[in-house]
């Protein structure tokens, strides 16, 4: 499987938009939906393995919380 900077999730629809409020609120920018479920998640060449173990967090965080 080739290396790559994208990842697709889906989110059930009843916390989508609370989602992504989270992890915008974390910093963690969501710029590319293809609906109220479906994100694309994209990294940049200046994000470094810190910055996502900190986006994995918050993802991790929010969950916790629920």
């Amino acid at each position: 499987m080739p290396d790559t900077n994208i990842v697709f999730v889906e989110v059930d629809s009843t916390i989508a938009d609370d989602f992504k409020t989270h992890l915008v609120a974390r910093g963690i920018g969501i710029t590319s939906t293809y609906s109220a479920t479906k994100q694309r998640w994209v990294t940049h060449l200046d994000v470094d393995r810190a910055a996502v173990e900190n986006a994995l967090a918050a993802i991790r965080a929010f969950f916790s919380e629920r």
